[in-house]
């Protein structure tokens, strides 16, 4: 069933610095990529066979933006799923046998995060934590539109008290941690677009579009388990699935974890084993030239 759903894969790896553009398409590649809400940023490591001299010296440019993009059927680019983009942070070569085989590993935005100071501007009357957010990530040059807010966050960041003034100091990494941490919320980088999320309530309230639906006709790979906070399974390789995006998992594929029967009473009651789950974590990976291309999700409806 799930061959006739995700087969004829396509893929590309775009690398860009500041003086050139390279697509990779034929070579032999394996990739594993994680794109989370829960932790550091996102983070891809890929094994790329027998590149040429022009790519290897774009892979070592300290400004090298490497993008892995994969879909099904359709031979337009502009069909596939961007499963990560981001700064190559190390790479080197090793031989196996007669291959040359380049390791590379890039993270999402880590000179920004990192490295780069806001601008420095200053503002001396009242002004709300929400403003400032989003003067910083229009400050932010890798950054595109306006931060996602999930969950209502905006309004959340809205009633707090306002900042009675306001001067960048360190990174954006720090500046964001100082602004939203004390409020209980988190987070990340995904792409090129900042995601704000409540750290206590997962609760997938609020929809951005249709829920994806998840079942055995989709591709699922392992049995849904189901405990106290949510679900994690295995799925053929599905681009949809990014972190902040709402599930519906087919309810008679789910399984339950119900930990030690002697300590844990088993009331189903509070428990969930249907309907609309959060994603917070997404695992891709895979050989291009290999059998299954396989996503691990974790996704919550409630943290506590």
């Amino acid at each position: 069933m799930a061959s006739k759903v995700l087969f004829d894969r396509k893929w590309k790896i775009e690398l860009k610095t500041s003086s050139k553009s390279r697509t990779i398409r034929d070579l032999k590649v394996t990739f594993n990529i994680k794109n989370t809400l829960l932790g550091d940023p996102s983070l891809a490591s890929f094994q790329i066979y027998n590149i040429n001299e022009e790519t290897q010296a774009m892979l070592s440019d300290f400004t090298c933006v490497i993008s892995f993009h994969a879909g099904y059927y359709s031979d337009n680019d502009n069909d596939w799923n961007v499963l990560f983009t981001g700064e190559v942070t190390n790479c080197y070569e090793l031989r196996q046998q007669t291959e040359r085989v380049w390791n590379v590993w890039a993270r999402n935005s880590f000179s920004l995060l990192t490295q780069t100071n806001p601008s420095n501007f200053t503002v001396v009357n009242p002004i709300s934590t929400k403003a400032i957010l989003e003067r910083l990530v229009k400050d932010a040059k890798s950054l595109s539109g306006s931060p996602l807010y999930i969950n209502n966050c905006d309004k959340k960041l809205l009633s707090v008290e306002d900042e009675e003034d306001y001067s960048p100091l360190g990174t954006f990494s720090e500046e964001f941690d100082d602004l939203l941490l004390k409020h209980g919320l988190g987070w990340q980088v995904q792409q090129d677009e900042l995601v704000v999320f409540d750290k206590e309530s997962t609760d997938p309230g609020s929809l951005e579009g249709d829920a994806i639906k998840v079942g055995r006709e989709t591709g699922m790979l392992t049995k849904p388990i189901v405990d106290y906070t949510g679900v994690n399974f295995t799925h053929l390789l599905d681009g949809r699935f990014r972190p902040s995006k709402i599930i519906e998992v087919e309810p008679n594929t789910i399984k339950y974890n119900l930990g030690n029967e002697f300590y844990v009473k088993q009331d189903k009651t509070q428990w969930r084993a249907k309907g609309k789950f959060r994603i917070f974590e997404v695992t891709h990976k895979g050989d291009t030239r290999g059998d299954k291309w396989e996503t691990e999700v974790i996704a919550f409806y409630r943290r506590n």
